[in-house]
């Protein structure tokens, strides 16, 4: 199978499960549920459904000290995204909260213009004007304090900021690293460090 075509299929399941995943931490996840803990779970899974994909890969791929540390703040990055994220979700609603923390997509592609010289990123700053009316549409008809729509923005739009440095960092990275590997070793790290610090609250899910 040619690399296009496995990026293809890839970025296929990558968008499936992104959509499922607002609607499924919305109908599961309690009030009283620990978001680190669910962080923490959600990281398991992941690595869970890579772990056959990157057993073949640790024996070919090599992965030195420099790129661990970044794969290791790009987990981070992404699991303190996701507490927000899922936050962001219990707030207001999923689609809201979508529309406001995808514009990551944006983010991602003006740095990785800025940082990584790739020309098509410089595109997104067309886009900009479309995505804030997507977050407009997004508060307008939130009906509270704009005190607490300020908030629940803010909350929204951290997952975009550090989802887009993190995709950028993640980019960096395939141009030495296997890409399965880089998700297999985040999705540790985050298992790893947020079930760790949720441990406590892991009955929740009992």
């Amino acid at each position: 199978m040619s690399d296009s075509l496995t990026g293809v299929g890839a970025a296929v399941l990558a968008t499936i499960s992104w959509s499922l995943a607002p609607i499924a931490i919305k109908q599961g996840i309690k009030s009283d549920t620990s978001l680190v803990a669910v962080t923490g779970i959600r990281g398991l899974a992941a690595f869970l459904i890579l772990l056959p994909l990157t057993v073949s890969r640790i024996f070919v791929c090599t992965v030195d000290y420099y790129d661990v540390v970044l794969i290791l703040v790009s987990a981070i990055l992404v699991g303190v995204s996701d507490l927000f994220y899922i936050e962001a979700i219990k707030r207001i609603g999923s689609w809201r909260a979508i529309l406001i923390a995808y514009q990551y997509i944006l983010i991602a592609q003006i740095l990785a213009f800025l940082i990584l010289n790739e020309v098509r990123g410089i595109y997104a700053v067309f886009f900009t004007p479309l995505a804030l009316l997507g977050i407009y549409v997004a508060l307008k008809d939130e009906g509270s304090s704009s005190k607490s729509v300020s908030a629940n923005f803010l909350i929204a739009y951290i997952p975009a900021i550090l989802w887009g440095v993190a995709t950028v960092i993640s980019r960096y990275l395939t141009f030495n690293v296997d890409a399965v590997l880089i998700a297999s070793l985040r999705s540790f790290f985050i298992a790893v460090l947020f079930t760790l610090l949720g441990f406590k609250h892991l009955h929740d899910f009992k």
